[in-house]
């Protein structure tokens, strides 16, 4: 995973490359940090290690020059270890797979180098955005190359630094990159030595001058003349800069290397003035890995005819001012900018001309980078870094475009924070100039879907609300961006338990894509999609059912039977099957689903596993628990591999798994688990996101179970006290959690607090859900033991006479809820159920419908 290729003509440099060998024949892990100034040869030394060590060990190159392609490059030895990533996950969850695998033992003894580790806070401590991926282990060696001593020290390495090379190693780099100029080595010995001391002796300007002369074909004693001309000539200029650059903490730019570089640019300028513009539109990109089809695409005059383009590249390579390397997989080409030349061009271009060549870079990449769609993910993902370089110091109408497409892809991609910073800047800039018009409601909608994303329902509610009203004034009603925000609107409703008004949205959506682009577009399905899940939450099944079999019969046509969509449209009909106790059927149904991803995405995909873990549900449902283990147990073990052990879904697999081994009387392991999974979601989502609250419920049950009323008691208030700060004392997770906790106190002999909790249960669910609801009925259920209970016989009867008739009514009367109700009610009529007696009292889960 070197992209670089070896430099053979490497020279000196032998003591460090003899201690770094010595380090690595410790077989304990090391940290090594090669650092010194800008220029010294940090990243050949660390290349040419590198080199030296395969067919030994697997050596990792990955880029610390900035999270964003630290992210990419680290992502990248997912591929080569056979780690799947999960679209659509943070890029946090695929990294710290990546760092599990190499602190496992099956990633051997390996070679992580980590490349132009300079920005101390990405390194500040093990929280930081790097640091904090960086692996540890028994065994692996890391070598960072770094202009900051502090990020060695504060990621524990063993520092080596690395200064300007010796006379003798300077003397030798220069000849040897200069054996085609005549006489360099019989005339020009004195003008070699005074170019070399002006070089400050560091590699890069050496090599930079060394080209230059190679190419040109100038003398020692010429190049020397026109080196101390144009000192001389600038001096005020050259001083400015190089006090601009040193303000800003980059004091490793002598001045030296400057006029070496600004000699470079003056006669590229004159020679080939292509090759110039090139190299200046890079310098305002991200300096690694520019596309190609971006500089041909840059608009540069000439650029379109191939002849002029490939002499301006090779004139740039041949200056080493650029590198070429391979991008990706697909083999296209891109180039790389050093560092140092990037700031020199900064420092040499005049104050005007700087604002020119962003500008230039920044329409550049707007033209490139596109609307996001699932297609062009790939292409949003190489321009991301550009696209973010171009925009600092940039203004206007084409900021704000590229900051919409950036926010649109960042949140897709499931960076949220930066998504977010990205889309505000948007809406001010339009807020600030007063273009509130249909772009403005966009950016808009982007934020109100980002602000779900992120649980903030409230503020989300009320951005989506002004978009749609924002819309339907600039576009119509009928608009399909119109429809769009009443999807989101719909998306926010759900989340926060308004279901009546999640349908009516949901259908408003429904019904206007399905005129304007007819009943088979995939935004139509996906607006059924949609509707299925709020109809699940209202507990009309039949309804979801029918409109899940609709989109299924949609893709069926127009995509075929094995596409990914359709798969996806079985497994959401297995959902609302299995709530209606069609068990058969949702098997049937779980099973076409995971098997038909599986041969198209992989045993490990984590599509594969949703659908897995899907069928181990409805095994669960029909009591075949010793198969539903084995699924759960299947698919938390892929998931810990794939997405790691702390990701949100292996978080789920620990939760379906422990709520199996509790049906099958393994407590001990069920809490164990279960415990597990409340700490990975404190720790990833907060104590209070609605994931961790449930799992704090999960872990109460088993608890209850076990006899530790207390823990269980608590658990269930703090659930409790967290679903009514969120959501309000009306949400149906609210009324689950009162439910939870009403049953845990009646479980006690607590029936006076139990009693109000399960009446405020039962009246909120008679106003949310609505009195046939299921979950309204298991309310009423838990009400009716309380009225046993306290002796109330007469209120007893006519609730378990209601409930077990509203059940079956419901759900049939084979359903498993219905014949546990049953039993419930004829335990009650035996006596069984009567004052102090809770035998036949059955406990079911607080929520028919949730899950975690």
């Amino acid at each position: 995973m070197v992209t670089s290729s070896w430099n053979q003509g490497f020279i000196g440099r032998a003591a460090i490359i003899k201690e770094l060998k010595d380090l690595s024949a410790k077989k304990s892990h090391n940290r090594v940090a090669l650092f010194g100034f800008g220029g010294a040869g940090k990243t050949q030394i660390a290349l040419q290690y590198s080199y030296s060590c395969r067919g030994h060990r697997s050596v990792f190159w990955v880029y610390g020059s900035s999270f964003l392609k630290f992210s990419e490059d680290f992502k990248g030895i997912a591929q080569y270890a056979d780690i799947t990533l999960k679209e659509g996950d943070s890029d946090e969850k695929h990294l710290l797979a990546v760092k599990k695998w190499l602190e496992s033992p099956d990633s051997g003894n390996w070679l992580l180098i980590v490349d132009n580790a300079d920005n101390e806070a990405d390194f500040a401590n093990n929280s930081s955005a790097i640091a904090k991926f960086l692996p540890h282990g028994p065994k692996g060696m890391m070598v960072v190359t770094t202009r900051s001593r502090q990020v060695a020290s504060r990621l524990g390495c063993k520092a080596i630094k690395v200064n300007k090379m010796t006379v003798e190693e300077a003397k030798s780099l220069f000849l040897q990159r200069c054996c085609d100029v005549p006489n360099i080595e019989e005339d020009e010995d004195d003008a070699v030595m005074e170019i070399l001391e002006l070089l400050d002796y560091v590699p890069l300007g050496i090599v930079g001058a060394a080209a230059y002369m190679t190419e040109t074909q100038t003398l020692a004693h010429e190049y020397l003349a026109i080196f101390k001309k144009r000192d001389q000539s600038s001096k005020d200029l050259l001083s400015q800069g190089f006090n601009d650059i040193y303000r800003e903490g980059k004091e490793d730019m002598t001045e030296s290397i400057l006029s070496a570089y600004f000699i470079t640019f003056e006669r590229l300028r004159q020679q080939m003035p292509m090759a110039a513009q090139i190299l200046f539109l890079t310098a305002f990109l991200d300096r690694q890995s520019i596309p190609e089809e971006l500089l041909l695409n840059s608009g540069l005059e000439g650029i379109e005819d191939p002849v002029r383009y490939r002499s301006a590249i090779g004139k740039l390579l041949c200056f080493s001012l650029v590198t070429k390397i391979t991008c990706d997989a697909s083999g296209k080409p891109a180039y790389e900018l050093h560092s140092l030349v990037q700031l020199s061009i900064h420092a040499y271009l005049a104050r005007q001309e700087v604002v020119t060549w962003r500008g230039r870079a920044l329409d550049a990449v707007a033209q490139l980078f596109p609307e996001f769609e699932h297609r062009v993910r790939g292409v949003c993902r190489a321009y991301l870094p550009h696209a973010v370089a171009v925009l600092e110091g940039s203004e206007g109408p084409l900021v704000d475009l590229l900051s919409y497409r950036i926010s649109r892809y960042l949140c897709q991609a499931g960076s949220y924070v930066s998504a977010e910073a990205h889309i505000r800047q948007c809406i001010a800039f339009r807020e600030e100039s007063g273009e509130l018009d249909a772009a403005y409601w966009a950016r808009i909608e982007v934020l109100a879907a980002i602000l779900r994303l992120t649980a903030r329902y409230e503020q989300a509610e009320d951005f989506s609300h002004r978009a749609l009203q924002g819309r339907e004034a600039a576009l119509g009603p009928d608009h399909l961006d119109t429809l769009s925000s009443c999807a989101e609107l719909a998306a926010i409703f759900n989340s926060l338990g308004k279901y009546d008004a999640a349908a009516e949205m949901n259908r408003r959506a429904l019904e206007g894509r399905e005129r304007i682009l007819g009943p088979e577009h995939a935004d139509v399905l996906s607006s059924m999609d949609c509707l299925v899940v709020v109809l699940g939450h209202l507990g009309r099944y039949e309804e979801a059912e029918f409109m899940s079999r609709r989109a299924i019969a949609g893709r069926e046509k127009t995509l075929g039977l094995d596409h990914t969509d359709t798969l996806t449209g079985y497994l959401n009909l297995a959902t609302t099957l299995r709530h209606q106790g069609k068990y058969g059927e949702a098997e049937c149904m779980s099973r076409r689903s995971a098997e038909g991803r599986e041969a198209i995405l992989g045993p490990e995909h984590p599509d594969t596993l949703a659908a897995m873990s899907n069928l181990g549900l409805v095994l669960s449902a029909q009591g075949k628990y010793s198969d539903a283990e084995e699924m759960h147990r299947r698919v938390l073990s892929r998931r810990e591999k794939v997405l790691g052990p702390n990701h949100l879904q292996t978080l789920r697999s620990l939760s379906n798994l422990d709520e199996t081994l509790m049906l099958l009387g393994k407590y001990e392991e069920a809490e164990r688990f279960s415990r597990r999974a409340l700490k990975g979601r404190e720790e990833n989502l907060g104590v209070s996101h609605p994931h961790t609250l449930t799992s704090a419920t999960n872990l109460a049950k088993i608890l209850s179970v076990r006899g530790n009323h207390s823990e269980a008691e608590a658990l269930h208030r703090r659930a409790l006290e967290g679903r009514e700060k969120k959501f309000g004392g009306k949400h149906p997770d609210t009324l689950t959690a009162m439910h939870n906790l009403a049953d845990t106190l009646f479980g006690r002999g607590d029936y006076g607090e139990a009693e109000k909790l399960i009446r405020r249960a039962t009246e909120g669910r008679e106003k949310v859900l609505g009195f046939d609801h299921v979950d309204t009925y298991l309310a009423r259920l838990l009400l009716a033991g309380v009225h046993a209970s306290m002796g109330r016989v007469k209120e007893a009867e006519e609730e378990y006479r209601r409930v077990c008739g509203g059940v079956e009514k419901q759900l049939g009367a084979g359903h498993p809820v219905a014949v546990k109700c049953q039993k419930g009610y004829e335990g009650f009529r035996n006596g069984a159920g009567r004052t102090g007696d809770k035998t036949y009292n059955i406990s079911i889960s607080g929520s028919f419908v949730g899950g975690n």
